[in-house]
């Protein structure tokens, strides 16, 4: 009866290790993409929202490193026109400039303190 009583002492213990992490990882997809036209776009990724605005069609791609840190990548088809990313939880400008083509900018977005290192 003890080795029944700890065996599932055990598998219950696991479980409840096991609960957390998948439940963080069904709320914040680990990496999406998405593929904005000409114009305005507001992209939400997790808890945190941005506002997109390019000349050009760019693709935005965002992926969690850890629960409080977003890696964002972003490029272009050309690198003709402009683009201004804005994080509209902290009122920070992410990136401004000419649209990266065909080489990718990459920054990390740290969500607790709305830092983002280039």
């Amino acid at each position: 009866m003890t080795r029944l009583s700890r065996t599932l002492l055990v598998v219950f213990g696991l479980l409840l290790l096991i609960a957390p992490v998948a439940s963080f990882g069904e709320e914040v997809p680990v990496e999406v993409e998405k593929k904005l036209a000409a114009g305005t776009s507001y992209v939400d990724y997790g808890d945190q929202n941005f506002r997109i605005v390019s000349t050009l069609p760019v693709t935005v791609t965002f992926e969690t490193l850890t629960s409080f840190t977003i890696h964002l990548k972003l490029v272009g088809e050309s690198d003709a026109g402009k683009i201004t990313i804005f994080w509209l939880n902290f009122e920070r400008i992410v990136y401004q400039g000419p649209i990266p083509a065909p080489v990718p900018w990459e920054g990390n977005l740290n969500t607790e303190g709305g830092f983002v290192d280039r």
